[in-house]
């Protein structure tokens, strides 16, 4: 699986053209990203990667020629998607700074992806009892 992603100038709230033709769609700079904990995440969403550079303005991170929102950045890329999007992703990093720091998570590529459920305990070591599991596990194991 994979998705594509149109890139744009901030700055300019344009699209980048790879052969300066303004008008031809088909010649939006597009990259293909696969097995991206984003695309696990949202398989049928439309993203787009927004540029900045040292001149951006704060105003500018609100710019996008489809309004779409700011979801992530990673360096000087900004990941931009819907609104519905960025419900999810306020939940996964509720802290809005771990959204910058921690975005290229999210689009790194992944050669083999798996998804299993995983069954986890958790042992509190400040009982009294030092190790007591709530008689979960059987304690000859």
């Amino acid at each position: 699986m994979s998705l594509k992603f149109q890139h744009f100038d901030t700055r300019l709230n344009q699209w980048i053209h790879t052969d300066g033709d303004n008008q031809n769609p088909q010649s939006i700079l597009t990259e293909k990203l696969d097995n991206t904990l984003l695309e696990f995440y949202f398989p049928d969403q439309q993203f787009s990667f927004g540029h900045i550079d040292e001149y951006s303005t704060p105003e500018d991170l609100r710019n996008h020629p489809n309004g779409q929102t700011l979801l992530l950045s990673s360096k000087t890329r900004l990941l931009y998607g819907s609104p519905e999007c960025l419900e999810v992703i306020e939940k996964l990093c509720p802290d809005r700074k771990d959204r910058g720091a921690y975005g290229s998570i999210f689009l790194g590529e992944c050669k083999n992806s798996i998804y299993e459920e995983l069954n986890v305990l958790i042992v509190d070591d400040s009982t009294e009892a030092q190790g007591e599991n709530g008689i979960i596990i059987n304690k000859d194991r």
